[in-house]
């Protein structure tokens, strides 16, 4: 029976440093993770910047 690859969309909020601003800046990360082949497959989904 071939196994089933489940994709699992994920959320994360982090600070990433602005060259141009030269300050930190807040983000939400939406990425889908997925096993394919033993290996986990990462995809960027969106990135939002946060107030």
């Amino acid at each position: 029976m071939p196994e089933q690859n489940s994709v699992q969309t994920i959320q994360k909020i982090s600070k990433v440093w602005s060259s141009k601003r030269e300050s930190q800046i807040a983000v939400r990360i939406h990425y889908q993770v997925h096993v394919e082949g033993g290996c986990k497959i990462y995809k960027l989904a969106q990135v939002e910047e946060l107030d």
